[in-house]
């Protein structure tokens, strides 16, 4: 698109992570703002470049730079399961959530879990790992985020047994 110093409107299509905005005045005594190096995101993008002139009267052009996100969207994970046992329902990628009963020494547990793309990532912290358990119920994430970084997460509930409150009970009714 030719500049037009009466056209105020410009869009522009770029796969560019960044672009140069560089303008010039009519007069050496305006001041431009607005120009340099820009970062350039996925999606509509608004830049303004503001002359003013020595008499304080300003005009602003606005360019809009739309960046298309080609990235990939997939989320999802190929396998979840805990070592040693069965996670119900059987896995399926589309399902989200899940739930397991352990005894009460179990202190924790085993996560495997691979991603279905390899663009994909596992968010820090919440991919295979060693999951610690307490009493009662956990609620563990396995959180999956697309090259386009959008997050899907997969909850699996575990219930570990708490038999303590029985033995105590049981201590209890002895020493009565």
């Amino acid at each position: 698109q030719n500049f037009s110093s009466s056209t105020l409107n410009y869009t522009y299509k770029t796969e560019a992570n960044s672009i140069k905005i560089a303008a010039t005045a009519n007069s050496s005594r305006a001041k431009i703002t607005g120009t340099g190096t820009k970062t350039v995101n996925y999606g509509t993008n608004t830049y303004s470049i503001v002359v003013k002139a020595e008499d304080g009267t300003s005009k602003t052009y606005k360019i809009t730079v739309t960046r298309p996100d080609n990235r990939e969207t997939i989320n999802t994970l190929e396998s979840l399961s805990i070592d040693g046992y069965t996670i119900t329902p059987t896995f399926n990628q589309n399902t989200k959530e899940y739930s397991l009963t352990v005894e009460n020494n179990i202190e924790s547990v085993k996560i495997n879990a691979s991603k279905t793309s390899a663009k994909s990532s596992f968010v820090s912290g919440f991919g295979p790992r060693e999951q610690k358990l307490n009493y009662g119920e956990n609620k563990v994430y396995v959180k999956v985020q697309s090259e386009n970084e959008q997050i899907n997460i997969y909850t699996i509930t575990i219930k570990r047994k708490d038999n303590r409150r029985n033995v105590c009970n049981r201590l209890r009714r002895k020493r009565l």
